[in-house]
């Protein structure tokens, strides 16, 4: 789905107003948080539960001090094994202990954002491993929506000239690729006898579960690498469709088999 955005937020680390402020600013700029979740101690998510319970983010209670981060990312990667993630994940911390899991991340496709307190944060750091760092002081949301922040390698928009931009139509984030034009796609129909290959009884305008797929597909080489295996039959929209189209994907339709050569 277009701009669908997974929040992994660290309640540890960052505030309880710039929590909020990072879910309207998403939220303002066009994206479908269609996994929100938080990680701390007790009394951190305590303070943080009227702000989780109005926009339903899900809690994540640490097994004690320091514990946050590693149960973040031990909830990102089963997440990433179970092909549950969106193709952007955003990490509202500014904590550059999480530079494993971005790159982890970006590695398997996954374009990878973060939310982060400016005077708290190692902003270089940040930059090496995030596909973009939106800071608190550039976000602010108390007049109403903004443009969006700027990309990593350029300067950041000061408060002033991002209060100004508030009159003017608000820009989406550059989360996802642009829309795909009218122009026909060129089908690799030989990769699509391939994969079919390896799922001789598979029936068009039948559907399978993507977890019944990766095995009998990785068994003839077909699928290698880490990225999502729902990714591959993306490529293919004339032979494959991607359920749901909405939120985490999980199932695949075939829609035609290729004519034979």
């Amino acid at each position: 789905m277009k701009n669908d955005i997974a929040l992994l937020i660290d309640a540890d680390n960052i505030s309880v107003q710039f929590a909020e402020e990072v879910v309207k600013y998403l939220r303002s700029a066009g994206a479908a948080l269609s996994l929100r979740r938080a990680y701390g101690g007790h009394e951190k998510l305590g303070a943080m539960k009227d702000v989780l319970r109005k926009h339903a983010v899900r809690a994540f209670v640490n097994l004690g001090k320091g514990t946050t981060d590693v149960a973040l990312t031990v909830d990102a990667i089963d997440l990433l094994r179970d092909e549950a993630l969106p193709v952007t994940v955003a990490i509202a911390s500014s904590d550059a202990d999480f530079a494993a899991l971005a790159v982890r991340l970006r590695e398997a496709g996954i374009r990878v954002l973060c939310f982060a307190h400016r005077l708290a944060a190692d902003a270089d750091a940040l930059r090496r491993v995030y596909d973009q760092v939106h800071f608190d002081d550039e976000i602010s949301i108390a007049d109403g929506p903004i443009a969006s922040a700027s990309p990593v390698k350029q300067a950041p928009v000061s408060p002033l000239a991002a209060v100004a931009s508030v009159t003017r139509a608000p820009v989406a984030l550059p989360v996802t690729a642009p829309e795909p034009t009218s122009m026909p796609i060129a089908e690799d129909v030989d990769a699509v006898r391939r994969i079919l290959a390896a799922l001789p009884e598979w029936r068009p305008d039948t559907v399978k579960h993507l977890n019944q797929l990766g095995t009998p597909l990785s068994a003839k080489n077909i699928k290698t690498g880490n990225k999502p295996l729902h990714e591959m039959f993306r490529k293919h929209p004339g032979y494959f469709k991607v359920l749901p189209t909405t939120g985490a994907p999980k199932q695949v339709k075939l829609l035609k088999r290729p004519a034979k050569p």
